[in-house]
């Protein structure tokens, strides 16, 4: 899950999975996570140098505005429209769409592929003894592909998740400014698969009621979300090439948004000013895609999913229902 319409407010309810004392932190400054979270996160990748990544326009474009001078977060947003940050989330965008275009999802994951991440779910939950009747419930769950470019997500209501094409393309091509050898339809295997698991875990949660309270390394963690990446894990952890990707890639998300962290902090940049003043200015084919990035500076952190709940401690957690 990374969808806006889940950041909560206290007492207002939501589509999603968050409980009330998950409320959305969205910090001027700096990180909301515990500096020694991070490190710990970043210690087990060898990151040295952090590259400019496709999904990593805003950002960039700020840190380039801070070494050059500027001082406001007003300049700062009017010099993105007037330079080629611009043309460059245009034509990143139009890039995106055109490789899932071309793309033949089938062999990127076939149908069959993806009942088994929801059958070996079940499997599981047969394990940990869960009533038949949620499981049954789980098993009715619509897994639905779609092109909107903003992110995947689950709705309780509708009874399904909803898997972004453009946002696996997008980790894919962020995964690759790395320099890996993988191919780019191994990458984005590894990557779907993290990515329906992740939304099913999510139902799993609701369904159950179970892993909002489980015990947090750091405050303004969001639950939800590791509960949910444990289950994403757990789908690659049978193949260790799939599970080193998604690992990686949720790695360099971490140090992406650490890096900018670092250079925003001491300039005194509100960050949240200038993404919101960005997303409400531009072009809104690019909304989805701006608001994306901007998400990982608030409540959902990317520490969130670098760094999930164990497998372990979800089956200990359920088994106790």
């Amino acid at each position: 899950m990374d969808n806006k319409e889940n950041i909560i407010q206290p007492g207002r309810e939501t589509k999603k999975f968050f409980k009330v004392d998950e409320v959305a932190h969205n910090p001027k400054f700096e990180s909301s996570i515990p500096p020694e979270i991070t490190h710990k996160i970043l210690e087990e990748e060898n990151i040295t140098e952090v590259p400019e990544l496709t999904s990593s326009i805003v950002e960039d474009f700020v840190i380039q505005q801070l070494q050059e001078g500027e001082q406001s977060e007003e300049d700062i947003i009017n010099n993105f429209f007037t330079s080629p940050a611009v043309d460059n989330l245009r034509e990143k965008s139009e890039e995106i769409k055109n490789i899932s275009d071309r793309l033949d999802w089938d062999i990127i994951l076939s149908n069959e592929q993806i009942e088994n991440i929801k059958n070996e779910m079940v499997a599981d939950m047969r394990v940990f003894e869960i009533d038949e009747e949620k499981i049954n419930q789980f098993e009715n769950i619509d897994i639905v592909f779609t092109d909107e470019g903003g992110v995947s997500a689950s709705s309780v209501n509708n009874q399904k998740i909803t898997v972004d094409r453009l946002q696996i393309v997008r980790r894919t091509m962020d995964y690759l400014s790395l320099g890996q050898e993988s191919s780019f339809e191994e990458i984005a295997r590894a990557i779907a698969i993290n990515t329906i698991a992740h939304e099913l875990g999510h139902q799993v949660q609701v369904i159950t009621g179970v892993g909002y309270n489980l015990q947090s390394e750091w405050k303004n963690d969001v639950p939800s979300e590791r509960f949910a990446e444990g289950w994403a894990r757990h789908a690659t952890d049978k193949n260790q090439k799939f599970a080193d990707i998604v690992n990686k890639s949720r790695i360099l998300q971490v140090a992406k948004v650490n890096q900018v962290w670092e250079k925003v902090k001491d300039k005194k940049i509100d960050l949240t000013k200038v993404f919101n003043r960005i997303i409400e200015k531009v072009d809104p084919k690019f909304k989805k895609f701006l608001e994306s990035r901007y998400l990982l500076y608030g409540v959902n952190a990317p520490e969130n999913y670098a760094l999930p709940y164990s497998f372990e401690a979800i089956k200990k957690e359920l088994m106790k229902k």
